[in-house]
């Protein structure tokens, strides 16, 4: 396979999404970019800053922020003014939050832009996030949009995922996080909630991590020998 350019996997959370993206990653080796990361860590500092999320003062508070970004075994990070972030931005605290930090125009453009100027460095990445493939990468030939119908079994996905980090969560708080989040997915005004016309969908319900891995490589192959 000679070139991929961006690949975007969008959509739902706890559909397996970010653990394709890395595996995909791996087998390809290409970065990886998860870029909601960068939106946990504003809204991280914010909480600790003690900053309301839905106040102008978010502005000002991004815009002291230098992004510098690192790789390591192809995942991409970032260090903010100096300081690496790790499990504390994966709570459901800062998921409760997180809309209301993106929801904040001037914090989407300088984030979009650092995520567009990795793309443009590197030449080639896969990343994961709600929007790619219709606002951050439109151009991008290799879109995928992750779903799973079965909203238990995603629950159970990301209660595993937590607890694996050792954040104390009940089931019933991670549905209704879900649920949450869903439902700022689907009414989210800035951008609309929609699907790139030259998408692929792949269904997570009935399959494991390899599968997924496979499909889409395969997706990608057909689309570049096409």
């Amino acid at each position: 396979m000679s070139r991929f350019w961006v690949i975007t996997l969008d959509w739902w959370v706890a559909v397996w999404k970010s653990t394709t993206a890395k595996s995909v990653s791996r087998e390809l080796d290409i970065p990886y970019l998860d870029t909601w990361e960068m939106y946990r860590i504003v809204t991280y500092i914010c909480l600790e800053k003690q900053i309301e999320v839905t106040s102008a003062l978010v502005n000002s508070v991004i815009n002291d922020l230098s992004f510098e970004p690192t790789v390591e075994n192809n995942k991409l990070s970032w260090v903010v003014n100096g300081r690496s972030f790790s499990d504390e931005i994966r709570t459901i605290l800062v998921s409760t939050m997180l809309w209301n930090i993106s929801k904040h125009q001037f914090v989407r453009d300088k984030l979009i832009s650092l995520q567009r100027e990795l793309s443009t460095y590197y030449g080639s990445i896969i990343a994961d996030g709600r929007d790619l493939g219709t606002v951050v990468f439109p151009d991008s030939i290799n879109k995928f949009f992750m779903t799973c119908s079965d909203v238990q079994k995603r629950v159970l996905r990301r209660y595993s995922e937590l607890q694996s980090k050792w954040f104390s969560v009940t089931l019933e708080e991670v549905f209704a996080d879900i649920k949450n989040r869903d439902n700022d997915d689907y009414y989210w005004e800035n951008p609309k909630f929609s699907i790139a016309s030259d998408v692929r969908i792949i269904d997570t319900n009935k399959k494991t991590i390899k599968q997924q891995t496979n499909e889409l490589i395969s997706l990608l192959e057909m689309k570049e020998f096409s």
